[in-house]
C-alpha cells in the first residue's frame, strides 16, 4: 500500500531539519562579531531549535489526525462490507448440503464428498459462501466418521468467506507508522552539538507495506 501523502508529511519534516541545519551553520561560520558571544551564539541556536520543535510538532499533529482518519474509515469500511447471497444461491447450497448428508447417511459419503470436491473450482464466491453457511449440519451426519470429517473440514477452509479488499486494506493501515518525524530524530541523535538530551529511536519508517 502507498498512500502519498504519508511519504509528504515526513518530507514537510525533512524541509524543516534542512532548513534547521542550514541556518545553523550560518551562525556558526558568521564573522558577526556578536557570536564570538558563546552565549548569544547559543541563545541565537536555541530559537532555531524552538522553531524546529513547534514546526515539527504542528506537522506531526496534522499527520496523526491524516492517519487516524484513514484507519477509522478503513474499519468501518471492513466492518460494513456485505456479501450478497442470492436466493438461488442460498437455496442451491441448501440442497447441496441435504443431498451431501444423506449420502453420507446411507453410506456413499466418500463418493459424494469426491464429487462436491470436483465441483469447488468452478463455484464462484457467493455460491461458495453459502455453502459454507451448510456444511456445520453436514458435519453432523459425518460426526464418528474422522475420514469424511477432514474431508469437509477441508472442503470448508476452501469455500469459507475470504477476507475482502477492505479488510486488508484496514489491515495495512493499522501498519502505517505514528510518526512522520524520522528526519527529526534523525537530526537529534546526530547532531550532540546542539542536542544534547539521549534520544530514544522510535520505528519510524516510510509506509511500504
Amino acid at each position: 500500500m502507498n498512500i502519498p501523502e504519508v511519504d509528504a508529511y515526513q518530507d514537510k519534516v525533512q524541509r524543516e531539519v534542512t532548513n534547521f541545519k542550514q541556518k545553523a551553520e550560518a551562525i556558526e561560520k558568521s564573522i558577526d562579531p556578536r557570536y564570538r558571544d558563546e552565549t548569544f551564539k547559543q541563545a541565537a541556536i536555541d530559537e532555531l531549535k524552538a522553531e524546529l520543535d513547534a514546526n515539527v510538532n504542528n506537522i506531526q499533529s496534522e499527520y496523526k489526525a491524516f492517519i487516524d482518519e484513514i484507519r477509522h474509515a478503513a474499519k468501518e469500511e471492513a466492518a460494513n462490507k456485505r456479501v450478497a447471497i442470492s436466493n438461488t444461491a442460498r437455496e442451491q447450497a441448501a440442497h447441496t448440503a441435504r443431498s451431501l448428508a444423506a449420502e453420507i447417511a446411507m453410506g456413499d459419503g466418500q463418493g459424494a464428498i469426491d464429487i462436491l470436491a470436483e465441483k469447488l473450482p468452478y463455484m464462484d464466491d457467493r455460491t461458495k459462501l453459502a455453502l459454507s453457511h451448510e456444511l456445520p449440519s453436514v458435519m453432523q451426519a459425518a460426526a464418528g466418521k474422522p475420514a469424511l470429517e477432514k474431508q469437509l473440514r477441508s472442503i470448508y477452509r476452501d469455500v469459507r468467506q475470504r477476507e475482502s479488499a477492505e479488510e486488508v486494506f484496514a489491515k495495512a493501515a493499522q501498519k502505517l507508522p505514528d510518526a512522520c518525524t524520522l528526519p527529526y530524530t534523525t537530526l537529534k541523535m546526530a547532531n550532540k552539538r546542539y542536542f544534547n538530551t539521549d534520544i530514544e529511536v522510535k520505528h519510524e519508517r516510510r509506509h511500504k507495506i
